[in-house]
């Protein structure tokens, strides 16, 4: 269960770093066009593309902290989300997916524990 969460760490990232990179560069275009807002559609897809390499990282390195690991999956989906909102989608659920099997991993462990 915890292999299947972090694969979807690792993708929710990834993900999240491409979806990032296609709001830098739609919004370039909307920079020299003279768009409202353009300065904060790249600042916060610059922010987006980190919040994913943070999941990513998140996803992929934590071992016996599950609580804090799905805590941080999910803060890092909802901020993205707040970042480039539309663009967020695919790899917010992913995260969220991914911090869901975290807390249900976390679990089955406590219940095989008390047996």
């Amino acid at each position: 269960m915890k292999r299947a969460a972090r694969l979807l760490g690792f993708f929710g990232g990834a993900t999240g770093v491409g979806f990032g990179y296609l709001a830098v560069f739609l919004g370039g275009p909307a920079t020299g066009l003279g768009a409202n807002g353009r300065g904060w559609l790249i600042f916060s897809s610059l922010i987006a593309m980190l919040l994913a390499i943070a999941g990513g990282w998140i996803g992929t390195t934590t071992s016996g902290r599950s609580r804090w690991s799905a805590v941080a999956l999910i803060a890092v989906g909802i901020l993205g989300f707040a970042c480039i909102a539309a663009y967020w989608i695919v790899p917010g659920v992913l995260l969220f997916a991914s911090a869901g099997l975290f807390l249900d991993s976390r679990k089955k462990v406590d219940a095989q524990a008390r047996v």
